[in-house]
């Protein structure tokens, strides 16, 4: 919502008070997104990505839990639904969250071996996978959360690399 006191004068420029013009449409359309992450329900069957982002990036319009579920939901899509691999899947969400804060491609690189070889992974094929997943979820958090990011190109995908 506006930060406009109700009687001053609506920022549209309609002339009459905001309390009388758009703050009704503000207040109905914020209760129909309340609605809607309540009830789960989206017509598209694609996410609703955040577009008005506060102090440090984050998104104003249903705070960080509600950017975080829609950040992780592909791997609970991918993992199942059951209460263990949804823990799974928000544990690997805020590593992939937060390996796409990191600048720096060599540190990232780094990081993710690390973690391959803490979690013996020792298959080529699952090596492979798990770097495509990472790929993939940077590349979702860079298109979701451009405020975030300093460097524009990485919001298309360019510059995220993982060795």
């Amino acid at each position: 919502m506006s930060g406009t006191a109700k009687n001053a004068p609506c920022p549209c420029g309609s002339g009459v008070k905001y309390k009388k013009c758009c703050l009704p449409k503000e207040q109905a359309a914020a209760k129909v997104d309340a609605s809607q992450v309540r009830s789960g329900a989206e017509s598209s069957g694609t996410s609703r990505l955040p577009t008005d982002f506060g102090r440090g990036g984050i998104p104003r319009q249903g705070g960080f839990g509600q950017a975080l579920g829609e950040y992780i939901q592909p791997l609970i899509d991918r993992f199942g639904d059951s209460p263990d691999m949804v823990k799974k899947s928000v544990s690997l969400g805020m590593l992939f969250w937060n390996l796409s804060l990191c600048e720096d491609d060599a540190t990232r690189t780094q990081s993710v071996t690390a973690m391959m070889d803490e979690l013996h992974m020792d298959s080529p094929r699952i090596r492979a996978e798990f770097q495509d997943l990472a790929k993939l979820m940077l590349l979702r958090h860079h298109t979701m959360f451009p405020g975030l990011h300093r460097d524009a190109t990485r919001a298309r995908g360019q510059g995220i690399s993982i060795s």
